[in-house]
């Protein structure tokens, strides 16, 4: 969780997008840390039961999809799709809802850990399913193309031909 926390602080500030500050994702950090730290507090003292594992899950995945949309912001506003595993990231989107749905698991679980009955499990399998979709529809969807550093209405090809140097995205 401090590694995520400190990977969204280098991205914000190489970012400087309003949109991806601390102040806009506070509240998704806020969520993140409440449930890592209610799920390393119940794992520790009670290992065997997975509330305190799966609340953990959720805090981490509020954390990586914060990671993942600050990551797109410097990809595509500062680099201009430039930077390594942009498109890549774009899965990482569908972690904000899937965060959400797995909050329901632990609520379905609680207080043993498990499912209380078989009439029970096919809601588990229904959490399970809305938390994946979001997921597989991020990995199925294509990807948007790199950015060549012009625009749809003057692509970087025709730069020469107008006497335009290109410059570097990145400075």
């Amino acid at each position: 969780m401090i590694v995520l926390l400190a990977g969204f602080a280098v991205l914000a500030a190489l970012g400087h997008d309003p949109q991806n500050g601390w102040v806009s994702n506070g509240p998704w950090i806020a969520m993140a840390l409440v449930f890592a730290g209610v799920g390393v507090v119940l794992a520790r003292h009670e290992p065997k039961n997975s509330i305190g594992w799966l609340l953990l899950a959720v805090g981490l995945s509020f954390m990586a999809s914060t990671d993942g949309s600050a990551y797109l912001v410097l990809d595509y506003r500062a680099a201009h799709g430039l930077l390594p595993l942009g498109p890549e990231m774009l899965g990482l989107s569908g972690l904000g809802f899937t965060s959400f749905v797995l909050i329901g698991i632990p609520i379905l679980v609680f207080p043993t850990g498990h499912v209380p009955s078989r009439g029970w499990r096919w809601t588990l399998w229904v959490f399970l399913g809305l938390g994946i979709c979001p997921l597989c529809a991020a990995s199925a969807r294509e990807r948007p193309p790199r950015w060549d550093g012009g625009s749809a209405l003057m692509p970087r090809a025709i730069w020469p031909r107008l006497g335009i140097q290109p410059e570097s995205p990145l400075g």
